[in-house]
């Protein structure tokens, strides 16, 4: 299970990805975490599966890593409210109206 206070991303996509890994370890009880990171403003979740699972369920993980992916790029990294994409400090993050000043 992920300690939502050990991930080096925004407290705004916390809950998106401790909800993904339940839903991961739902799948795939061994799955492993790789990489979790912000790039271009979406957050960017890499996986190992279990040698044994089958095509079908790697592909279902990997449409929910899909689905959390989009839903960041939609959700204010800093607080978890509604965001958009914008340039902060010359850099890509998706953030809301309010974390934006």
């Amino acid at each position: 299970m992920i300690n939502p206070n050990s991930l080096e991303i925004g407290k705004g996509w916390r809950q998106l990805v401790v909800s993904l890994d339940a839903t991961l370890r739902s799948i795939d009880p061994d799955y492993q975490v790789l990489q979790i990171k912000e790039k271009f403003g979406g957050l960017r979740f890499y996986f190992r599966h279990s040698e044994s699972l089958s095509q079908k369920l790697i592909d279902n993980m990997n449409k929910c890593v899909d689905v959390v992916e989009w839903m960041s790029e939609n959700t204010c990294e800093w607080c978890g409210a509604p965001g958009e994409k914008r340039t902060v400090n010359h850099w890509v993050k998706t953030v809301c109206e309010s974390c934006n000043r």
